[in-house]
């Protein structure tokens, strides 16, 4: 229908802009000679034909005058806006309806278009479940062979926290055995975040992870975390008594080691570590020097 409007608007156009100059009388295209004072009012009446051609196939009155000739073209656009803006709402009409109809909670339609805004954005609409069958079976299995035993994390303390947010990770021994499976959802390492001086491993890491496969995380590391704890020290008192109670379940404590506080030097942010570090050499140096000037006193000669 488009297209039809299209190519009317088109004859018109030229049927009119060839009546300018001679008459012209056809079945198909019926014009009459009529002259302008202007090249622009010469076109501005086939705009206006061909506007009002896709609209109302011709049907009204011509106009006589230019103000009427202005106010038509106008009247016209304004028309065409007001219908395009119509057309683009029907969707919109029709989803609403479609809510009303499943009777959806307003919050929970606000979740699935951010959840649906969230995947759009990161352009990963397709699972790994969901991507497998679309490879070949042989493809897909020599992808995961070169990628499922690959180290997620291997380092020598406990300075970090996994959140699994898909796919599967798996800690194994030193002889890589595995130990212990983490699906979507699972914590590891939350314990380990709180060091104790009576630690059978001395807060290092004995077990490496490993991702099964492809496996996203969120990792949450011990410097900020104990950032965050200067804050609250309530919690961090509650956290710290939490923590010797899962390391004692675990075997990771000293058997018959009594709870104690938490070390403030052991339990401080590594840039406060640092910086005490740094104070009490900067002492021990002063104290060696005047040690140093105090013997050159005493005991060599002048």
């Amino acid at each position: 229908m488009f297209d039809l409007a299209l190519r009317r608007a088109k004859q018109v156009c030229l049927c009119s802009s060839f009546g300018v100059d001679q008459k012209y009388f056809s079945i198909y295209c019926r014009t009459i000679r009529v002259r302008f004072s202007t090249f622009t009012k010469e076109y501005a009446l086939s705009i206006y034909w061909s506007s009002l051609t896709m609209t109302t196939l011709g049907e009204q009155p011509s106009p006589n005058e230019t103000f009427q000739s202005v106010f038509e073209i106008l009247d016209t656009i304004i028309g065409l806006v007001v219908f395009a803006a119509i057309m683009g709402s029907v969707g919109d009409l029709v989803a609403n309806a479609n809510k009303i109809f499943r009777e959806l909670d307003p919050e929970l339609q606000q979740r699935v278009l951010k959840y649906c805004e969230y995947e759009m954005g990161k352009q990963e609409m397709m699972k790994e479940g969901e991507m497998r069958d679309f490879l070949p079976s042989k493809l897909y299995i020599h992808v995961n062979k070169s990628i499922q035993w690959t180290t997620l994390a291997k380092s020598k303390l406990l300075e970090e926290m996994y959140i699994v947010s898909s796919g599967m990770l798996r800690s194994v021994d030193a002889n890589g055995f595995p130990i212990e499976s983490f699906n979507e959802g699972d914590i590891l390492g939350d314990r380990s975040l709180v060091w104790f001086l009576h630690n059978r491993f001395r807060n290092r890491r004995h077990r490496a992870v490993i991702s099964q496969g492809y496996s996203k995380v969120y990792m949450l590391y011990r410097d900020d975390f104990l950032d965050v704890l200067v804050d609250y020290p309530s919690l961090k008192e509650y956290i710290w008594r939490k923590a010797q109670e899962l390391q004692f379940r675990a075997g990771e404590l000293v058997a018959g080691a009594k709870m104690c506080e938490s070390n403030e030097y052991e339990d401080s942010p590594l840039e406060q570590r640092l910086t005490e570090m740094r104070t009490k050499i900067e002492t021990i140096e002063r104290s060696i020097n005047q040690n140093y000037e105090r013997f050159k006193v005493q005991y060599m000669p002048s």
